[in-house]
């Protein structure tokens, strides 16, 4: 599983951000960037017959359903 997350977070580093010398990815899309990386782990647990649950039709979409989202401001009054 930590292979799969070290392939799905690497594989969202363009090549031209490692010819920059980076090595992950950029900070400014992290929420899409662990939501792919999540998928991945997901997918894998899933083909490796691991899950407890049984597997979505949209991993990445059920993945994104249970992210927490968080409201400040004006919305969070009663």
């Amino acid at each position: 599983m930590f292979i799969a997350a070290a392939r799905g977070s690497a594989d969202q580093v363009s090549q031209a951000d490692r010819d920059k010398g980076m090595l992950f990815p950029p900070q400014h899309d992290i929420l899409e960037t662990e939501i792919t990386t999540a998928t991945r782990v997901a997918e894998y647990i899933f083909e490796q017959g691991q899950a407890t649950v049984e597997r979505p039709d949209d991993v990445r979409a059920w993945i994104k359903a249970m992210t927490y989202k968080p409201v400040y401001g004006a919305e969070c009054k009663p």
